[in-house]
């Protein structure tokens, strides 16, 4: 039932690590640089690899709270479409609205251009937890989402088709 906590911190050091991955990863050379596969590469010439420490100290690791802000401020900077915006919420209320119960509950649906903001009423972290398996399970809305919950209540942005959270 703690699902939902365990797998936001999960993805969260997973795409942490993926991006530290790829900032160790040397840059591979244009076509017309790279030399020939039996020339010799002295080593002035052999590409520097950042330090892991190096790459460590200087990338600054988005916490989940960092993320809320980030869509928080982003969906709050974002104009409103119009015909995107009522048709997604009235789809979304008639998706989440399927599994609503006495211990997980609508709040608010509101829409923008490209993201969406749901938030919803639980009773317990567990409740939640269970609400998000469940519509994952079986949604309609095809979009990404990022969630997380607080003191009885969980909020979810969702993102247009092609948007990135």
């Amino acid at each position: 039932m703690r699902l939902l906590g365990w797998s936001t911190g999960v993805l969260a050091i997973g795409f942490a690590s993926a991006w530290l991955w790829a900032q160790t990863q040397p840059t591979p050379a244009p076509a017309s640089q790279k030399p020939a596969l039996h020339a010799r590469v002295s080593s002035a010439q052999a590409p520097v690899r950042p330090v892991l420490s190096q790459a460590v100290a200087t990338a600054p690791v988005k916490t989940a709270s960092d993320r809320e802000q980030e869509l928080a401020a982003r969906f709050a900077s974002e104009r409103a479409d119009p015909a995107w915006a009522e048709a997604t919420r009235a789809e979304l209320d008639a998706d989440l609205g399927r599994f609503t119960s006495k211990d997980a509950g609508l709040r608010t649906i509101e829409c923008r251009a490209s993201l969406c903001r749901v938030e919803l009423v639980v009773a317990s972290r567990e409740s939640g937890a269970a609400f998000i398996q469940e519509w994952a399970r079986d949604r309609r809305f095809d979009g990404p989402i990022h969630g997380a919950q607080d003191n009885g209540k969980l909020v979810m942005y969702l993102g247009r088709l092609g948007t990135e959270l």
